[in-house]
């Protein structure tokens, strides 16, 4: 299906960087990124689960295929339920916009009305990683997918009381029939929504999904998170380049105010900045995953670790 934009995608694990490569990417002066469009909380209207598995050859009367066709074409209404408790006077105003990702989808639906929309128009959205091969084959775009060390990903998620429910993985059958036949039942029974097995097999999944993606699809490549923290700008050049845009002084100026090594790392209140030393915290996890959770991320991951990282 052709799209009267150059469509990119930012995807991946979440708390990988995608949020950052986001903002790197707004710096942009033909790039306009739009945030979590596939986020069923808090997203476009009628997202109903998390992480949809699609394929090249997903029926075109599919129901997620039908909404992701819809978005794309600017169809669907923004949700405007906040995600959580707010003041009252900021709960007001984001049911009157939706946030700041609700504002610029509203722009984006009247430049779309205008015919004036931007040349460039990326999802920051890592819900959408498990449709790859749709969404590539089917609007030839182009993706770049965040994955960060397990143990990193789990400690990252606790830090931010994250829960992930299984079940959204386990009721595609086509999904765990592809990609996770081998994960034996004691692994699944101890994915509880707070355990770090749950995210340790959501890690596994995405892992085999996008290392079989990136061989087989030209426009998708992988990014660790591991490399955008220790060449920040170096990984962002790379990431421009696969998109075909030019790396703006405007960014070179973001990576340099939000990644100096004089930035100390933050504490748990403030996990959603990035004035951060980027070079420290990549290892950080080391000291607050104990042995016993290691052991488990490590039992379930086993040597599909190996897809991106040489060693533990």
């Amino acid at each position: 299906m052709t799209l009267n934009y150059q469509f990119k995608i930012i995807c991946g694990l979440h708390r990988s960087g995608t949020t950052y490569t986001g903002n790197i990417l707004s710096e942009h002066s033909s790039f306009q990124v739009l945030h979590e469009p596939c986020n069923p909380e808090w997203g476009i209207k009628g997202v109903e689960a998390a992480y949809p598995y699609l394929t090249s050859s997903t029926p075109e009367n599919n129901k997620t295929v039908q909404l992701l066709n819809d978005i794309l074409n600017f169809r669907r209404q923004w949700n405007h339920q906040p995600p959580r408790q707010l003041k009252p006077l900021t709960h007001l105003l984001y049911r009157l916009s939706g946030g700041q990702a609700g504002r610029t989808w509203s722009t984006l639906r009247l430049k779309n009305a205008l015919n004036s929309l931007p040349p460039v128009i990326c999802w920051k959205d890592p819900f959408t990683t498990f449709a790859l091969e749709h969404l590539l084959s089917t609007y030839k775009a182009q993706a770049v997918c965040m994955i960060r060390h397990p143990g990193a990903l789990w400690h990252s998620n606790r830090q931010l009381k994250w829960p992930f429910d299984i079940k959204v993985l386990l009721e595609q059958k086509q999904l765990i029939e592809r990609y996770g036949t081998d994960i034996p039942d004691r692994h699944w029974q101890l994915a509880t929504p707070d355990s770090p097995a749950s995210i340790a097999i959501l890690w596994k999944l995405m892992a085999r999904l996008i290392s079989e993606q990136e061989k087989s699809q030209k426009s998708l490549i992988t990014v660790r998170h591991e490399d955008l923290c220790v060449q920040p700008t170096a990984t962002a050049e790379d990431i421009c380049h696969h998109f075909g845009i030019h790396f703006q002084n405007k960014m070179h100026t973001y990576i340099a105010q939000t990644s100096s090594e004089d930035k100390k790392e933050l504490a748990q209140r403030e996990a959603f900045s990035f004035e951060r030393d980027s070079k420290q915290i990549i290892n950080l996890w080391r000291d607050h995953v104990d042995k016993t959770e290691e052991h488990m991320i490590q039992d379930i991951i086993g040597d599909d670790l190996g897809r991106f990282y040489e060693c533990w």
